[in-house]
């Protein structure tokens, strides 16, 4: 990196002020301008991952990191101590209503002991013990009036003394802190102390002492005899510097000072010391003031975390690598004033910042290069979103971006920028959005634009502009955007365009538009291809197309949801064609595979594989045959053998989610390219590391349903076997999977053998397992870890859980109950003996008795026998003799109707002639009276008939069809005649007109004279009689009210009888008492009814039903 870079970057690095450094970050700022960093370069490619606030960090600003022996990276804020296992962070704050709560939020620093107990130093809250068994914080406090409790309650630093004791570090003076008695031995500056601010700590085992970072040097005590022996550091060395961390790591002391840079010391265990290494702010660092250290993934690899940035330092080489904080770039660190770092045990850097929260990076081998638009980087892209990238034949590489064409040479530098330049006619560009390059066969370099097309000549270093005219129709290009470009082995340059596809021989000058005769009309073409066989393949969003150059026949392949095998979608946007002639497609909806010689399609997304995203943009494959796919979220690498896809997401280092069409490029020498709306990216896909990490997987906590706590004497994650009482046999578990590099490529199994055997899989976000109301037994909790795409177990965890069966389902109490019920079963036998002789007694006598009365039943039932045999002779003797009377009273019947209908035949012909004839009034009148008389007693006899009939069940009526309302209005005429004449007001309230329905209407109309008969006997002079039809719900209803004398309600059904004859008071009137008995039958016999209903009158009531027009009703007999 050259001086001018350098000195640009500078003002870049203190980009982020804080409020009380303000000053002195902007003096060091311009400061530095003036001076060289001796052999510091600035590069983009680690990956940092940002974790603060809003992934559930308590506070951003980090003061403190811990890696336990569970693996937990403890962090200490301002506000609350963290728990980190990679997922969620458990936060542990200050509550004053709980004593076993941490005393202050505050937290200054962070110490493991043997026994696995965290130490809590705080700001004003002395010194915290937290024990994973009980889950509590134990303080311990400066007391006034005790001189073996801390020297001051603002801890600073904390180390061991391997022997289980501590030395605790305050703002006032060292501790000696014994861990059995709690008791301590205070040093200050009057005791040898350097100064009695004491600002880090650390123990060296190799000298049996502890090392004492003040305000004014370095002081060493013997963990042996608890005493001061040396100062390690001069004011020579120093300047009289204050120490702000050590780190101690192969035989090196690195000593961090506020105001001095770093020091290196080798030599502890000589009389006198010297530095090593010192490095500042001109030697490889960008700043003096030196805030941690810890050693890289290489040994002789350092980073160096400081106010203005971090440093990687190379001790071989003597190179730095500067990292700062760069706004545009969302996985750069979050902030340039570093607190405080450490390297896990999987080589992961964490970083502590001042007001970002935390980063993570892993330190080991970086498998990709990252390219992205960075100011502070003269050899970055000028955009970081890449829209193409391309090799020219000599090896220079070519990057599309949205802001022009950046040309690298093959060492990896930038040796040229095409942009738009509107005051560069030479070298200017139609526009800065790139979207396709291409070089033909005289090396001319073909540049695709939202805005027409550029051909650029290295040799000649010039740019010709082509731009699309839609008014003239000679024009080569067929839309302005230019999506992708191609030359064919013929050396004619392809292009897809927003209006279809563009063939333009560049020898001839000739071109040929394939648009709409084709399909294409303003279809987007974004993917073009030539196969083995020199077809030419379109991707469009109306499908795709293969177009036989030489018969220049186009094959058509759309998106069928009805057939099997045709494509996934319309909209391809990449075409490949691999090694064995498959080619492979690209589209919003999956990935297509079409086998060389088929003519189906084997379509991959999201749903039936290990696809991280649906939308292709990129296809490409590696020398060792592996298919690379660029997606919208996330680099997929597929197995063609096994069909397995092994995604990349930007935290695997890519940097990189969210791909672009015709950002993807296969280097001679195997090298992948793929580019990004973040950036591109570079790797070997050799040396791309395939396989999972080493999971550890702790179990955090059992937590029960019962009323008592578990009562443990280790840490859970210590424990192989709990045993819980009957009454906890609901608990849930919960749970840690460990792993800070690629914890989203993990997939979690769990099962609780004894009670399942298949495995379940636990959601991505869950880390807490429930069980209910196990039964008694033994069991094991087991979780397994699984690679998500090498398909291999990582790491696995298992809890013995043992239930301890309730009282009942023990084997005493099992024991105690079969001998209860041995010996009540054998009182049972001995008292149920007993009963069974007694009662075998009893029922002897029983037998005895009953056997007697069954004999004296038995005689009783013979005698019956013979009653009945004797009933049954006289009922059929009765049977006959009544067949007698009935056939002689029908006899009886017949002859009396003969003999009464005879005689009157004549008298009725008789006295019709003479009402016929008679010329006087007088016998006008007494010719009427025997002609109604006589008619009178003929009806009678009819009755006496049809009643007779009744009786022996051979009554019956002639249904026809006949409209009701006719015969209705002749009987009304009569009766209103007969009222008029016996002084009765007579109603008629019958419709003129009723449909035509099927009744016998014969029949019916006797039975209304029957009623009106009935009522002009009841009705006296004066009285009124009415006479109402009407239909309802299928019915047809008559009704015949008068306002005679009130029939008694208990009557109601008597004067239905045959010849039941009503008396009212001493009259009884005339007739023979079978008119309404006969009637109802009638009325029965259409399937009706017929009722008196007493209101204020007397209503004789009859309905029956209405068959449908047109239906026949044969003859019904009673």
């Amino acid at each position: 990196m050259g001086k001018n870079q350098q000195l640009l970057s500078q003002p870049r690095l203190g980009y982020k002020k804080k409020i009380f450094l303000s000053f002195t970050i902007f003096f060091i700022v311009f400061w530095s301008i003036s001076l060289e960093v001796k052999s510091q370069t600035i590069t983009p490619n680690t990956y940092f991952e940002r974790i603060s606030t809003v992934n559930g960090l308590s506070q951003n600003t980090v003061s403190s990191l811990l890696e336990d022996k569970y693996h937990f990276i403890w962090v200490g804020t301002k506000d609350g101590l963290n728990r980190y296992d990679g997922h969620d962070f458990e936060i542990f704050r200050h509550n004053p209503d709980d004593p076993y709560s941490i005393s202050d939020n505050y937290i200054n620093a962070l110490h493991e002991d043997e026994n696995g107990c965290i130490w809590v130093g705080t700001t004003s809250g002395g010194l915290n013990k937290y024990s994973y068994t009980t889950g509590k914080f134990t303080r311990y406090k400066n007391a006034s009036d005790d001189e073996y409790s801390l020297s001051d309650n603002s801890v600073t630093a904390i180390c061991g003394d391997g022997k289980g004791n501590l030395w605790v570090g305050t703002k006032n003076g060292l501790n000696y802190f014994n861990t059995q008695t709690s008791q301590v031995i205070r040093y200050s500056s009057a005791l040898g102390l350097s100064d009695d601010r004491v600002n880090c700590l650390l123990y060296l085992p190799e000298l049996d002492v502890v090392l004492v970072g003040t305000r004014a040097g370095i002081d060493a005590f013997s963990t042996t005899t608890n005493e001061y022996i040396y100062s390690i550091l001069t004011e020579d060395n120093f300047n009289n510097d204050e120490i702000h961390s050590f780190y101690y790591d192969n035989g090196v002391l690195w000593v961090c000072t506020v105001k001095s840079g770093l020091y290196g010391i080798s030599n502890l265990n000589q009389s006198f010391q010297s530095c090593n290494y010192k490095f500042g702010l001109n030697n490889l660092l960008v700043d003096n003031v030196i805030r941690d250290i810890c050693q890289g993934s290489n040994k002789n690899e350092i980073w160096v975390a400081t106010t203005l940035g971090l440093n990687k330092v190379d001790l071989l080489t003597n190179e730095s690598t500067l990292y700062t904080y760069d706004y545009g770039d969302t996985h750069s660190i979050s902030d340039n004033v570093l607190t405080v770092m450490l390297i896990d045990s999987q080589g992961t850097l964490w970083i502590g910042t001042y007001s970002a929260g935390l980063l993570k990076v892993v330190t080991q081998k970086q498998f990709f290069t990252r390219y992205y638009y960075n100011t502070a980087n003269v050899n970055g892209v000028n955009s970081s979103i890449v829209k193409t990238i391309f090799e020219d034949r000599d090896g220079f590489l070519y990057f599309g971006t949205c802001g022009g064409v950046d040309i690298y040479d093959r060492q990896g530098y930038k040796i040229k920028h095409l942009g738009y330049n509107p005051e560069d006619s030479q070298l200017s560009l139609t526009v800065d959005i790139v979207k396709d390059i291409a070089q033909d066969t005289e090396g001319n370099i073909w540049i695709a634009t939202t805005n027409g097309l550029n051909r650029y000549d290295p040799q000649k270093d010039q740019v010709t502009r082509y731009y699309y005219d839609r008014t003239d129709e000679h024009t080569v290009l067929s839309d302005r955007i230019i999506c992708s470009l191609m030359v064919d082995y013929t050396g004619k340059l392809w292009m897809g365009t927003y209006n279809g596809v563009v063939c333009w021989n560049l020898q001839t000058g000739e071109f040929k538009h394939y648009g709409e005769e084709y399909g294409l009309a303003n279809k987007y073409v974004y993917g073009l291809c030539e196969d083995k066989d020199g077809q030419i393949w379109f991707g469009s969003t109306n499908g795709l197309y293969k177009l036989n150059s030489q018969t220049n026949i186009f094959t058509k392949y759309k998106h069928n949801s009805a057939l099997s095998g045709s494509l996934s979608n319309d909209n391809v946007v990449a075409i490949y064609q691999d090694s064995l002639g498959n080619l492979w497609v690209g589209t919003y909806n999956g990935l297509n595979y079409l086998a060389l010689g088929t003519s189906n399609f084997i379509q991959y997304n999201t749903g039936n594989s290990g696809l991280s995203n649906n939308l292709i943009y990129g296809i490409t494959e590696d020398t060792e045959g592996y298919i690379w796919v660029s997606t919208s979220n996330g680099l997929n690498r597929l197995n063609p053998e096994t069909q397995e896809f092994f995604p990349f997401y930007a935290e695997d280092g890519t940097g990189v989610n969210e791909f672009l069409e015709n950002a993807v490029l296969r280097l001679k020498n195997g090298t992948l390219y793929f580019g990004g709306v973040s950036g591109g990216v570079s790797f070997d896909p050799q040396e791309v590391m395939t396989t999972n990490n080493a999971v550890m997987v702790v179990i955090t906590d059992l937590i029960v349903s019962g009323k008592e706590p578990l009562d443990l004497d280790k840490p859970i994650p210590e424990i192989n076997k709990i045993e819980l009482k009957s009454y906890q046999n609901t608990f849930s578990i919960n749970f840690s999977v460990i792993d800070y590099i690629s914890s989203h490529k993990q997939q979690i199994y769990y099962r609780l053998c004894g009670l399942e055997k298949e495995w379940h899989q636990v959601a991505a976000n869950v880390r807490s397992v429930q069980y209910n109301t196990i039964d008694a037994g033994n069991y094991r909790f087991e979780i397994m870890i699984f690679g998500e795409n090498t398909r291999q177990v990582t790491g696995m965890c298992y809890l013995g859980i043992k239930v301890s069966p309730k009282f009942y389902q023990t084997w005493w109490f099992f024991l105690l109950l079969s001998l209860f019920v041995a010996s009540l079963l054998y009182g049972i036998v001995r008292i149920r003996v007993r009963l069974i002789l007694r009662q075998k007694y009893l029922l002897e006598k029983k037998v005895a008795e009953q056997t007697e009365l069954l004999q004296n039943e038995v005689y009783k039932h013979e005698r019956m026998e013979e009653q009945v045999a004797e009933l049954y002779k006289r009922e059929c003797q009765l049977n006959t003799n009544l067949a007698d009377e009935m056939r002689k009273r029908i006899e009886f019947n017949h002859a009396l109707t003969h003999e009464l209908k005879t005689p009157l035949t004549p008298i009725i012909v008789t006295s019709q002639m003479m009402i016929d004839h008679a010329s006087d009034d007088f016998i006008l009148e007494a010719a009427r009276n025997v002609f109604d008389s006589a008619n009178n007693l003929c009806n009678r006899v009819d009755e006496l008939l049809d009643l007779a009939r009744s009786e022996i069940g051979i009554l019956n009526i002639n249904p026809r069809m006949m409209d009701f309302a006719q015969t209705l209005k002749v009987i009304g005429s009569l009766a209103r005649n007969n009222a008029e004449a016996n002084g009765v007001n007579f109603i008629y309230e019958v419709p003129s007109k009723f449909p035509l329905i099927c009744i016998d209407g014969d029949r019916l109309r006797q039975v209304v004279q029957n009623m009106l008969s009935n009522a002009h006997k009841f009705t006296p002079k004066g009285g009124e009689i009415v006479l109402r039809s009407f239909i309802s719900d299928k019915r047809l209803y008559v009704e015949v009210e008068n306002d005679g004398i009130l029939i008694k309600r208990e009557d109601s059904e008597r004067i239905f009888i045959p010849y039941y004859q009503q008396k009212i008071g001493r009259s009884r009137f005339s007739g023979l008492g079978i008119g309404l008995a006969l009637s109802r039958q009638f009325v029965r016999l259409h399937k009706g009814e017929m009722w008196l209903e007493t209101r204020k009158r007397n209503v004789f009531v009859f309905y029956v039903p209405i068959e449908s027009e047109g239906e026949t009703i044969e003859s019904i007999n009673n």
